[in-house]
């Protein structure tokens, strides 16, 4: 890929989204003297469709996506890191519905939870059910992709229970919704930014100028916090003032230790959803596939 080409870029409307969009925001691209083009979508499958079909260069996801992508799709590399640890409300919540909430026309047997199936959400859900000593098999699970949605399903009681990042998770307790687990204390795999492997990952110097630009973002949000809220608010993301930007950090990489928790995870607990293969190692070792992922 030419240096001088725009490197068009894929986020989620989440928090993971604000060093590169504070990027934008204070000219960090331009002075690095890299082109970059932010698109923002609304959920995991929306991401990733559009990555396999060409339409970005890099794309920010966690590892989850990454291993599926690139166990079922095509050979991924992953660039950098953007978290090494949750901040103060986890990277995910798991939240339940106001009380009371709007009775549904039948009782419930089970909770319903709200994930997005196949992803980082989902990955979370398992393990923050655990914290409750829950399991799969007690919850009712829906699949809403779109993390607003997701949030607004929940505050109106359409759901018992969400997995939501922040400040998703943010907004809804501040319209009255309950914090029942998160996972500060669980280390979860953090969000990457990843690029396919070969022609079509940027080159060298486009690189090196991107994540450098990206640090500068997480650098300016470091030094005045309220610049995450204004980044996320000019981009149509609900926010609330509960809600505090994490410790970014562009630079670290996913663990082997990382890769083998999640393909324990989709081995043994994580049905894929309709229309989504179910990614398989095919004999491949953690510590293989970590390599052809970070080199």
């Amino acid at each position: 890929m030419s240096a001088a080409r725009e490197l068009r870029v894929g986020l989620m409307t989440g928090e993971k989204a604000v060093p590169l969009l504070a990027a934008a925001h204070t000219g960090a691209f331009a002075r690095r003297g890299v082109a970059v083009r932010l698109t923002l979508v609304t959920g995991a499958a929306e991401r990733d469709a559009a990555f396999l079909a060409g339409e970005f260069d890099v794309a920010l996801m966690n590892l989850v996506s990454v291993l599926r992508i690139h166990m079922t799709a095509t050979a991924m590399r992953i660039m950098t890191n953007l978290l090494d640890r949750p901040g103060e409300g986890g990277m995910f919540r798991l939240l339940a519905a106001p009380a009371p909430a709007p009775a549904p026309a039948e009782p419930r047997a089970r909770p319903v939870l709200a994930v997005s199936r196949g992803t980082i959400a989902d990955f979370s859900a398992f393990f923050l059910l655990g914290l409750l000593d829950r399991g799969w098999e007690e919850v009712t699970v829906v699949d809403i992709q779109d993390i607003t949605a997701r949030g607004r399903a929940l505050v109106e009681g359409a759901v018992d229970w969400a997995v939501l990042p922040e400040p998703a998770g943010s907004w809804c307790v501040s319209r009255g919704c309950t914090v029942l687990a998160t996972d500060r204390t669980l280390t979860p795999p953090g969000p990457t930014l990843c690029t396919a492997a070969g022609e079509r990952a940027p080159g060298a110097g486009t690189a090196t100028a991107f994540l450098a630009a990206c640090r500068d973002g997480a650098a300016a949000v470091a030094a005045a916090p309220g610049l995450a809220h204004e980044v996320l608010t000019a981009a149509g993301i609900e926010t609330d003032d509960r809600w505090s930007p994490p410790p970014y950090r562009i630079g670290g990489l996913p663990t082997v230790a990382d890769v083998a928790a999640v393909l324990e995870w989709m081995d043994s607990t994580a049905p894929g959803p309709a229309g989504r293969a179910r990614p398989t190692a095919d004999g491949r070792s953690a510590h293989d596939i970590h390599h052809a992922l970070v080199g």
